[in-house]
């Protein structure tokens, strides 16, 4: 349920920044009026605010239900749960760094 309520609240983001009000503040970043704060930058903070806070709500979401099924399991199996998540883990920041690498690649040619 808490899972389900994340990700309504990750489409309504996505939904917001998709509308064409911040779209139209995306074509016009970075102007600056006398090197003030301008309205795009407020909509991009708020935007990254609300992304920031959904992360930590789902890392809060994955940690707690980590914790209840080590709870619930025994040693041995406690012992593969967090081999595998630690596997999953280094897999997916290795991913991330491969694709990364590649899109640096892509931009120097």
């Amino acid at each position: 349920m808490e899972e389900k309520i994340l990700n309504d609240e990750l489409a309504k983001i996505q939904e917001s920044v998709a509308a064409p009000p911040i779209m139209e503040l995306a074509r016009r970043w970075g102007s600056s009026v006398d090197g003030g704060i301008t309205e795009e930058q407020e909509v991009m903070q708020s935007l990254r605010s609300a992304l920031e806070s959904l992360v930590a709500s789902a890392d809060l979401l994955r940690t707690t239900t980590a914790r209840k099924v080590v709870e619930i399991l025994n040693p041995v199996q406690n012992v593969r749960f967090l081999a595998a998540a630690t596997q999953l883990q280094l897999r997916i920041r290795s991913w991330g760094l491969q694709r990364e690498g590649e899109g640096q690649e892509t931009q120097i040619e």
